[in-house]
């Protein structure tokens, strides 16, 4: 049993509805993955204008998409640093999200294979 701030006692109150979950993510318009950032700047101009901008094509060489990354001044870090007991918190924690990707990833590749055909 974990103590929570918020009212939450138990680790199941914290677990988010993955089937819920699921249906958002069929019903958004548009989403992206952060690991595929230019695949998903190509499709959100897709679906909103129908067509993918010439930067999007395979082998093309002149002016690619511009793209940025922000690390919000956070330090360089890794899973090396924690130990196994905060290891095991964070995969309780994050089950149902794990599957959610999983989920999400095979959905937007979906969708990419669509739109490119």
């Amino acid at each position: 049993r974990w103590k929570f701030s918020h009212g939450v006692g138990s680790m199941d109150m914290l677990k988010p509805d993955l089937e819920a979950a699921k249906e958002t993510l069929n019903n958004m318009f548009y989403f992206g993955i952060k690991e595929e950032y230019e695949t998903s700047l190509c499709m959100y101009v897709y679906q909103s204008t129908g067509q993918f901008p010439e930067a999007c094509e395979c082998g093309f060489e002149g002016k690619q998409l511009r793209t940025t990354e922000v690390s919000h001044s956070i330090p360089p870090h890794s899973v090396d640093d924690l130990n196994a007991k905060q290891i095991e918190q964070i995969d309780a924690l994050t089950e149902v999200d794990v599957q959610l990707y999983d989920y999400a990833t095979d959905l937007f590749w979906k969708r990419v294979a669509f739109a490119e055909a």
